[in-house]
């Protein structure tokens, strides 16, 4: 005979918000620091913007200006045909080579890096609060000096970019060497998965 479901005691429907507001305060040191990070960005980083800073923006322009990602009229110190152009092209379209589009950029930039951190601690299979303990001390590090702000958060270059797709090739190892695709008997549901996977890694 089928058993009815019991109700809820006090006891456990007290339980269900206090664990979600325990996830809530060990989220509360990144949130302190990626609203630290954000506000650094989007104000006193407009202080020292110089010239060097200026590179993610005059590519992107010149992607919208030559209506391709390599402008021949453009002379590159460094050729990057991905990374941020991919929101810089839609900034300087909507708002030209501006300091909002710097700030908004960098912004964005700044959610991409702290993501790709999340999901290399997530493939490690590190815990939530952890994950995001790890992921604020990273930030914490590296913005520790102004150098490393200016590297960081005032432009998308080598740098920043290969510890970005470090982070993220890294997870994707990971997770395909934990998947099927790897043992002798696959299961179809998941092989496709893990194909997609491996695909992306190789590009």
């Amino acid at each position: 005979m089928r058993q009815q479901k019991q109700p809820a005691t006090a006891t456990e429907s007290v339980r269900r918000p206090l664990k979600l507001w325990q996830r809530a305060l060990q989220a509360l040191p990144f949130a302190v620091l990626l609203a630290i990070v954000v506000y650094y960005i989007m104000g006193p980083s407009r202080g020292f913007f110089h010239s060097d800073c200026a590179d993610t923006m005059f590519w992107a322009q010149a992607i919208v200006e030559g209506g391709r990602v390599l402008n021949p009229d453009f002379y590159y110190a460094a050729i990057l045909p991905f990374g941020a152009n991919f929101w810089f092209v839609p900034l300087i379209s909507l708002f030209g080579v501006t300091m909002l589009t710097q700030t908004l950029g960098m912004a964005i930039f700044a959610l991409v890096f702290m993501l790709s951190a999340i999901f290399l601690f997530r493939s490690l299979q590190w815990r939530y609060p952890w994950r995001l303990l790890a992921t604020a001390a990273l930030m914490l590090i590296l913005s520790s000096s102004e150098k490393l702000r200016e590297i960081m958060w005032g432009h998308v270059i080598y740098y920043s970019l290969i510890l970005t797709l470090v982070f993220l090739g890294l997870g994707l190892i990971i997770r395909l060497l934990d998947h099927d695709i790897f043992l002798a008997y696959p299961s179809e549901g998941k092989t496709w998965r893990s194909r997609i996977l491996l695909l992306l890694l190789i590009l």
